[in-house]
């Protein structure tokens, strides 16, 4: 059996309606809570935030190290690198590229994700939305990608 790559998942979704004191209240003591088990069980939480999450960033940079990973929605990942190394971050792959982007410009994009995030590790490679609707990704360059991504050697 395969085991699963995170042990607890989370959706920060009220988030986006909290501002950052009622943040700091109502989510991040139990955030807390849970990271303190995470390590000392020794498991992974996957955080799954929705929206854009720069404001909140201060709160993340004090997550344990090797224990969380966290899928920012519509953060630009490149900038989050920047400030949040303690963590692992998911996603950055534009779903709209995928639906009007041609091949190439997919391949390039995945590749610049993977080199600029993945220095000394902490980054999945994944969409930045869900791809929901059937305009919202051209299969040949879901195709594309995941083909690169599979054979691209770091």
């Amino acid at each position: 059996t395969q085991e699963a790559v995170f042990d607890i998942h989370v959706p920060l979704i009220s988030h986006t309606l909290m501002g950052k004191k009622s943040f700091e209240r109502f989510y991040l003591p139990y955030l807390k809570d849970l990271c303190d088990y995470a390590v000392k069980f020794d498991k992974t939480i996957s955080l799954f935030a929705e929206g854009e999450n720069s404001r909140l960033y201060e709160y993340f940079q004090e997550l344990p190290k090797g224990h969380v990973a966290l899928y920012l929605e519509q953060d630009n990942l490149f900038e989050a690198k920047k400030k949040l190394q303690n963590i692992c971050l998911v996603g950055g792959f534009p779903v709209s590229l995928l639906a009007s982007g041609n091949k190439q410009e997919c391949i390039d994009y995945a590749k610049k994700l993977i080199d600029e995030l993945n220095d000394g590790g902490g980054y999945i490679f994944s969409a930045d939305k869900m791809i929901t609707f059937k305009r919202d990704c051209n299969p040949e360059n879901l195709k594309a990608i995941n083909e690169f991504v599979a054979n691209y050697q770091i």
